[in-house]
């Protein structure tokens, strides 16, 4: 009787890559900069809190979005408390868009997905290369 090889499955990036965690993370500092709202419209709070959702997406549960959950974002955000995260939150979403996944109400980030879409296909690249 001969042996059947069993078929190795692949992971799918059709999920938007959630089952993927990028071993880093693209960040063009000049870009973060470039944003006239990011760096003109909001003070030192808000770009902290700002960036470190920017961040925080690559590696949260929800990758590559972000949760509309406060009681989520705030500690994602690394605001301190809920109070500082409520009274500067409005100054950082309007740089996300709402979005549904799956019946989920998430955030996406227009130029985090773009990045995230090139990790993906860099990934899947270096996968076929060591096959």
């Amino acid at each position: 009787m001969a042996k059947t090889k069993k078929k190795k499955t692949q992971k799918s990036a059709k999920l938007n890559g959630q089952e993927y965690m990028p071993p880093y993370q693209f960040w063009c500092e000049k870009e973060f900069w470039a944003d006239e709202h990011v760096s003109r419209g909001m003070n030192w709070t808000q770009r902290h809190l700002y960036r470190a959702l920017l961040q925080a997406t690559f590696y949260c549960s929800t990758r590559p979005y972000l949760p509309k959950d406060d009681d989520q974002l705030w500690i994602i955000a690394d605001a301190g408390s809920k109070e500082i995260w409520l009274e500067n939150k409005a100054a950082i979403l309007v740089k996300f868009q709402p979005i549904k996944v799956k019946g989920v109400e998430l955030w996406a980030h227009k130029r985090l997905m773009r990045d995230w879409i090139k990790l993906l296909e860099y990934s899947q690249k270096q996968s076929k290369r060591r096959k």
